[in-house]
């Protein structure tokens, strides 16, 4: 619901911007690439979140999710320099975290993420086009032994936990033509997420106390097909 919410205001926003044109030309579009993602904050995989004070009580580890390759799609329409789109990006990276006897160990846990998003491009209709751009998303990370506990004749037990999180993101472009078709592009996003919600087995869905916040730097190419 959300998701559709930010869809249909980047959609609305594009509209009234679009209606100041004297001619319009609407296409669509699929683009397929890759991100390489550079990320930074609370994520380190050297904290330990509690449930409870009982020797039962969950404990999770947070990950350091670092620097990992995000394959990605986005389906989107343009109308004139206006373009706006729904993207999803999914892949397993190895994750760090640092376990309760000090000792650190990685593990692959799934990253995804879908979003939508809003760019301008200059230059429109050149061949060679510049995009600026609004962003928002959101983000699901999981791990699938970060969480211990043990159970009521004291053996130890280990779990799934999900984090999941949203934010904004600053986006910035380079799309050049080989024909009315087929384009090639770069894009550049700045983007910062607030992990403010956990899963885990014992507690289920539950809001962090302090929320997470992670700075990802990402850098993408892509074929864009266009319709």
């Amino acid at each position: 619901m959300k998701m559709r919410i930010v869809f249909l205001v980047l959609l609305a926003g594009a509209s009234a911007l679009f209606g100041f044109e004297e001619y319009w030309v609407r296409t669509h579009y699929i683009a397929l690439g890759a991100d390489i993602s550079l990320s930074k904050g609370n994520m380190n995989g050297q904290k330990i979140l509690t449930a409870g004070e009982t020797a039962e009580a969950e404990r999770t580890a947070v990950p350091e999710i670092g620097h990992f390759i995000v394959p990605n799609v986005e389906l989107g329409a343009n109308m004139n320099a206006h373009t706006v789109a729904l993207s999803f990006g999914i892949w397993k990276p190895n994750m760090e975290t640092e376990k309760y006897t000090s000792e650190e160990s990685k593990e692959r846990g799934w990253f995804w993420r879908v979003g939508a998003e809003y760019r301008y491009y200059f230059l429109f209709p050149e061949v060679f086009q510049i995009g600026l751009g609004i962003n928002y998303s959101f983000t699901r990370i999981s791990l699938p032994k970060a969480v211990e506990s043990e159970d009521s004749t004291g053996t130890p037990t280990q779990g799934e936990a999900v984090f999941s999180g949203n934010g904004p993101a600053f986006v910035a472009s380079a799309r050049y033509y080989l024909n009315d078709n087929l384009a090639l592009e770069a894009v550049l996003r700045a983007r910062l997420i607030s992990f403010g919600y956990v899963t885990t087995p014992e507690s289920g869905f539950s809001n962090l106390d302090d929320s997470l916040w992670q700075f990802f730097g990402e850098l993408g190419v892509r074929a864009v097909m266009q319709f």
